[in-house]
């Protein structure tokens, strides 16, 4: 079974623990986040993961070379959904640029 693990956030509200790295590389009583997350979708049968990446997204590959943590096999989308690119466009346009995310303001549009 698969699912999809939304790890894109930078994690604000935790500054500035997470200016290094993504909220879900952060440790719980020693293990980072995002391997609770695998373990408990693992107990329920999931095998396979994709990260829905945004912040900081070579953190989990240095982290896990092997595409694989908790037993689950994880990968990445291979590129934006092209329903969401012209949400983010039409956003990038409306919004000031004193709001926009460093991730955002890369986007083609």
């Amino acid at each position: 079974m698969k699912a999809v693990v939304l790890v894109g956030g930078e994690g604000t509200r935790l500054r500035p623990l997470t200016l290094s790295a993504p909220k879900q590389m952060l440790p719980i009583v020693g293990v980072p986040m995002i391997e609770r997350v695998l373990s408990e979708l693992a107990k329920h049968g999931v095998d396979e993961a994709i990260l829905s990446l945004g912040y900081l997204p070579d953190a989990f590959a240095e982290a896990y070379p092997s595409g694989s943590a908790s037993g689950v096999a994880w990968s990445t989308p291979s590129s934006p959904s092209p329903s969401i690119r012209p949400a983010r466009c039409a956003l990038l346009r409306t919004s000031p640029a004193s709001t926009r995310r460093s991730w955002w303001s890369t986007a083609t549009c």
